[in-house]
């Protein structure tokens, strides 16, 4: 018995993705621009198309493997068109639909004020277009815990309250 077998393989281009701004905010924490240690956040992105061609029903994906990201809990953002040289807001999809969610880890910290504490992510994208990018797209430098930690002794002084 012979088996005759034709493959019909289509290869598919790579995305280029460019980040041109990042908008970060806590989920239930104290309401600042960036996570403490974890705490919950959210991050859209302003991104541009810099493919030759069109992504439809694109689905970004948010990656990581900084230690201080205890885990994505929204790792995907789906883009119903992004046409290409275009530039989109993910926030503009509302939210949560148009922002990735993480959470720092318990232990991340800042301990140099003058280099405070950052995650680093990437971003990939899939559409009937393609099946990634070209290179994985950096998310550098998300600020996270901008506070130090330190450890406070107390004193109590007799006769006082």
């Amino acid at each position: 018995m012979f088996f005759n077998t034709v493959l019909a393989c289509r290869k598919l281009p790579l995305a280029e993705l460019v980040v041109l701004a990042k908008s970060v905010a806590d989920v239930g924490g104290d309401g600042d621009p960036f996570a403490d240690a974890g705490e919950t956040a959210r991050m859209s992105l302003t991104l541009r198309n810099a493919s030759p061609f069109d992504l439809s029903n694109a689905t970004l994906v948010l990656g990581s493997v900084d230690p201080d990201v205890a885990c994505i809990t929204k790792s995907t953002i789906l883009v119903p068109s992004f046409p290409a040289g275009a530039t989109l807001d993910t926030a503009t999809l509302g939210n949560p639909a148009g922002r990735f969610e993480y959470v720092i880890s318990a232990s991340a910290s800042t301990t140099n004020p003058a280099n405070p504490a950052h995650a680093d992510f990437f971003l990939s994208v899939v559409s009937a277009q393609v099946v990634g990018t070209t290179t994985p797209v950096p998310v550098s430098k998300t600020w996270i815990v901008l506070w130090m930690r330190h450890e406070r002794r107390l004193t109590m002084v007799r006769g006082r309250k």
